[in-house]
C-alpha cells in the first residue's frame, strides 16, 4: 500500500484557542449581564428614595397656564379663582374652586362657554382629591396684565405645592 491513510482524530479535550475564546466570550457576557443588574439596582434605589411622582400636579400647571394665557379678567376670592377669556372653542369662564365630598375636598375645575353652544352649560372635570386650601398668593386687579400669578395648593400630602404661572403680553 503506497498512499495516504487517512487517520480520523478523535478530540476528547478543546485546544487552547478554543478555550480562551469561550472564556473570553463568557467574560464578556457576565460584564454585560452584571453591567445591567447594576443599573437597575441603582434606578430602584433612585426611585426608592424619591418621593412618588404626583402627575396631577404638572397637569395642574400646564392647565392653569394655558387657562391663564387667554384670560381677560381674573377674579380673586378664597378657595377659588375664576377667569374669565378666550380659549380655543370662544369666549369662556374657567372656575377653580373646592367642592366638598362626603369625606374629602377636591379640587374641580369647571370650564363654561360663555355663548352656550351646543346646550352644554358647563364642563366639571376633578383636578385633585384631598385639597385643603386652594389660595391665590399675588393680588390681581380685575383686568390682567403681563405677570406672574401664583397659587398655593395645601393637600392632604405631608407637602402641598405651590404654582406659578406666568402671562406673556398684553391683556389686549
Amino acid at each position: 500500500m503506497t498512499g495516504h491513510s487517512s487517520i480520523a482524530v478523535r478530540r476528547e479535550a478543546m485546544t487552547l484557542i478554543e478555550l480562551l475564546t469561550s472564556l473570553t466570550l463568557s467574560a464578556m457576557l457576565m460584564a454585560v449581564l452584571l453591567s445591567t443588574l447594576a443599573q437597575h439596582t441603582r434606578t430602584n434605589r433612585r426611585l426608592r428614595e424619591k418621593k412618588p411622582f404626583a402627575p396631577w400636579k404638572t397637569l395642574l400647571q400646564q392647565q392653569l397656564q394655558q387657562d391663564y394665557a387667554g384670560c381677560r379678567h381674573v377674579l380673586i376670592q378664597s378657595n377659588r379663582i375664576v377667569m374669565e377669556g378666550y380659549s380655543d372653542q370662544g369666549p369662556v369662564r374657567i372656575e377653580y374652586g373646592i367642592v366638598a365630598n362626603q369625606k374629602e375636598n377636591w379640587l374641580v375645575r369647571e370650564e363654561f362657554d360663555l355663548l352656550q353652544r351646543g346646550g352644554a352649560t358647563a364642563q366639571r372635570e376633578l383636578v385633585c382629591r384631598g385639597v385643603n386650601q386652594f389660595q391665590a398668593l399675588t393680588q390681581l386687579s380685575t383686568d390682567v396684565a403681563p405677570g406672574v400669578l401664583r397659587f398655593r395648593i395645601a393637600t392632604d400630602e405631608a407637602e402641598g405645592m405651590t404654582v406659578a404661572v406666568v402671562r406673556h403680553g398684553g391683556a389686549g
